[in-house]
């Protein structure tokens, strides 16, 4: 039926057994539907010459669409199938754009705080290294913290780099970068609304642009003479007329408990963070174990002469700290126990910085790891077996699963200590191991 659609028409209209198609003759491709609960209903049914089959599209039911806007609204699709487009996939385009669009601004407004955030929850780094991360942030991006993850350009990096670089030296704005490329490739596998948070990472412009990144290693060790001074300070000064009295007498803040740290750390090439962290739980019989390390590879350091007197000077002053009204009950299993949250000690640098300056030397907690490994070298000990005795990962398959027992690393420790007792009072050490040249 084709008939000029007017409200008058729909409303005399009444719905039949089968549904009632009626073709507007004001506007080709205009139809009305009745059906025969009386439902009426304006569609658009057109032939697209790109398809074989017509396309129908439902506009709107009466009363809530009247004859006008029907007319005005199939007006517009039909112009579009005239053009050869489907309505239909247009509609589709436009939902897909909106919810484009939509993701998009969710994805602005996602923090490159809280991504990190997210980053630290999913790694559960250690607690170092998580602090270090935050460290870095704080001292240099605190100011991107709250802007868009998506606002940090290849542009902004590269400046942040160079910057740092340029006031805080290179091996931190190497590490700052580091950090951040690690955060923003976390941040490419997450999405928001179906859309991607990151498609790259804009910390390649360092590498692409050819920066230098490669830091020179620091080798800074104490050498024969300074071993000597600290040994020497160690052994004889601390000692002369007696402890008590040199205590008195030189005010150079030195502890017992400072002094034990550095000269454990220099007899065993550990970590600062291991050698802090030592239980005397961990304290056995002829060995420490150290469980909790940098790689999470449980280390075994043979207790030697040296380090036997060392940990025997240590208990000491454990047990005269438990005097004090200040210990805690947590301070009772640690070798280096503080009055801190930890109940043990954390940062040695104090202490550290004044040992240097009491035996006019000068070196950090990891120069002294650098010791331990330098003269044991000197000493003739085998590279592979150093490694061990240092713990440090192996990229040799064939090596991984040859375990490191206590026998093949102890000679590693033992080298190392004749040595610094041998820039101690190479005399003595000579008439220890050879007494037929002492003989009258």
């Amino acid at each position: 039926m084709k008939q000029r659609l007017t409200n008058n028409l729909l409303g005399s209209t009444k719905p039949e057994p089968k549904d009632i198609w009626i073709h507007d003759a004001a506007l080709s491709g205009l139809s009305l539907k009745v059906t025969p609960a009386g439902r009426k209903a304006f569609y658009v049914y057109k032939k697209v010459r790109t398809q074989k089959a017509p396309v129908r599209i439902k506009l709107g039911e009466y009363p809530a669409l009247s004859v006008d806007q029907a007319r005005a609204i199939a007006s517009k699709k039909l112009a579009e199938i005239s053009q050869g487009f489907d309505p239909r996939k247009t509609e589709v385009d436009r939902n897909e754009a909106t919810r484009v669009q939509e993701g998009q601004r969710k994805a602005m407004g996602v923090s490159f705080g809280s991504v990190f955030e997210s980053f630290q929850a999913a790694r559960e780094h250690k607690p170092n290294t998580a602090r270090d991360y935050r460290s870095a942030f704080r001292l240099y991006l605190s100011d991107w913290l709250e802007h868009p993850i998506r606002s940090i350009t290849r542009q902004a990096v590269e400046e942040r780099f160079v910057y740092v670089r340029d006031h805080h030296g290179l091996a931190s704005a190497v590490k700052l970068v580091r950090y951040l490329s690690s955060v923003m490739t976390f941040a490419m596998a997450d999405e928001v609304n179906g859309e991607r948070l990151l498609t790259e990472n804009p910390c390649l412009v360092i590498k692409q642009k050819k920066y230098r990144t490669a830091v020179k290693p620091r080798t800074n060790h104490l050498d024969n003479d300074h071993i000597s001074s600290l040994m020497s300070y160690a052994l004889v000064q601390r000692h002369w007329p007696t402890r008590e009295k040199f205590l008195v007498s030189n005010k150079d803040g030195v502890s017992e408990q400072g002094l034990n740290y550095v000269l454990l750390v220099a007899q065993t090439g550990l970590r600062r963070e291991e050698a802090t962290a030592i239980r005397w739980s961990n304290v056995k019989g002829d060995h420490i174990e150290i469980p909790d390390t940098k790689n999470d590879i449980p280390h075994f350091v043979p207790i030697t002469g040296s380090l036997k007197g060392i940990l025997r000077s240590q208990r000491y002053q454990c047990e005269i700290l438990k005097l004090s009204d200040a210990w805690r009950p947590q301070m009772d299993d640690w070798v280096f126990p503080a009055f801190s949250v930890s109940g043990h000690m954390t940062e040695p640098k104090s202490q550290v910085a004044k040992i240097a300056k009491a035996t006019n030397t000068s070196f950090s907690v990891h120069d002294l790891r650098r010791t331990f490994s330098t003269h044991a070298m000197i000493a003739g000990v085998d590279y592979h077996k150093l490694k061990k005795a240092m713990n440090h990962k192996s990229q040799d398959i064939t090596q991984q699963y040859v375990q490191a027992s206590l026998q093949l690393v102890r000679p590693v420790f033992e080298a190392v200590e004749r040595q610094f007792l041998l820039y101690h009072d190479s005399e003595a050490m000579l008439e220890a191991e050879h007494p037929e040249l002492f003989e009258v």
